[in-house]
């Protein structure tokens, strides 16, 4: 019997797969979490860190957790958090549904192209 927080990160990548396709987007889990079994929409292979690919094109590493840092959650009037750390990139951080629904629009409106 697997780990309880393998099946926990399972059962995590397999409801967001779900609520890509409940949504109308494409989306398909890397087999045993190994990425490399995973080829985008341009035929390039994907790294071992892709948990989900998503539309074909966008590799998603999912990372569940017993609590995330507050400052890491947007406030709900906000719609995106923008967190960096020192001498480090820019991040957003938005709920998943807001990004659905951004990607689905430009998926249709054949932006993502």
């Amino acid at each position: 019997m697997s780990h309880p927080s393998r099946r926990k990160g399972d059962r995590f990548e397999y409801e967001v797969v779900h609520d890509f396709q409940a949504a109308g987007i494409d989306a398909r889990r890397a087999f045993g979490s190994n990425g490399e079994s995973l080829t985008t929409a341009d035929g390039e292979r994907c790294n071992s860190d892709v948990d989900v690919l998503v539309a074909g094109r966008i590799r998603a590493q999912l990372k569940r957790r017993r609590s995330i840092a507050s400052y890491l959650q947007p406030p709900p009037d906000v719609d995106i958090a923008v967190v960096r750390e020192d001498r480090g990139e820019s991040l957003v951080v938005m709920r998943l549904r807001d990004f659905m629904r951004l990607l689905h629009a430009a998926i249709a409106a054949e932006e993502f192209e």
